[in-house]
């Protein structure tokens, strides 16, 4: 991955040389100079982890399906995952929450972090841990997590795991220590 800059923002560009179609450029949506890619296990697929946002906020994930015509536009996954999480976590119930931004939460996937942490053995999905960011803007839901297994390329949710059960069936791919939050805190 090269990283160049431009008016202050910094962008991730991936060159891919794939048989039959040359080399082809693929920038990243939002870089923070420390991108994650992880390539599926049929290595027909990857995603990129970014971030444009904070230090404790703005992360995404973005898979790019190698034989698509239009690899440069990763796909985003998620919207699914941030529904089922404003179901789990209900913004403009938390203890102490902001009435603006629990509002904006409702519908904007921006307020959730994603990170991919791993591929399904068969390729067929995507490992996605969501999280709530750790900063007392969000109320008593701030760092909540849930991991969800993302069909690509719907996004349709496989499978959804609560934080518990997802640092036991996923630790092993993540590059560090998950810690399970404390419960979620309500008005």
């Amino acid at each position: 991955m090269v990283y160049e800059k431009d008016n202050d923002m910094m962008f991730a560009i991936l060159r891919l040389a794939t048989p039959g179609r040359g080399i082809r450029e693929i920038g990243a949506p939002c870089s923070n100079g420390s991108d994650d890619l992880l390539w599926s296990p049929n290595s027909k697929a990857f995603f990129i982890n970014g971030g444009c946002g904070s230090a404790i906020a703005g992360f995404v994930v973005s898979v790019y399906l190698v034989d698509s015509a239009n690899i440069d536009e990763g796909l985003d996954l998620t919207q699914e995952a941030m529904h089922d999480m404003v179901k789990s976590f209900p913004p403009c119930k938390a203890l102490n929450h902001d009435p603006n931004v629990c509002k904006a939460m409702q519908t904007d996937k921006e307020y959730y972090n994603m990170s991919g942490v791993d591929w399904l053995e068969d390729s067929s999905g995507i490992v996605v841990m969501s999280e709530v960011p750790p900063t007392s803007l969000y109320g008593g839901i701030m760092g909540e997590v849930m991991g969800y297994e993302l069909e690509v390329p719907s996004g349709k949710i496989l499978r959804r795991l609560d934080a518990k059960q997802f640092k036991m069936k996923w630790q092993k791919s993540m590059a560090w220590k998950f810690r399970i939050p404390d419960p979620p805190e309500y008005e």
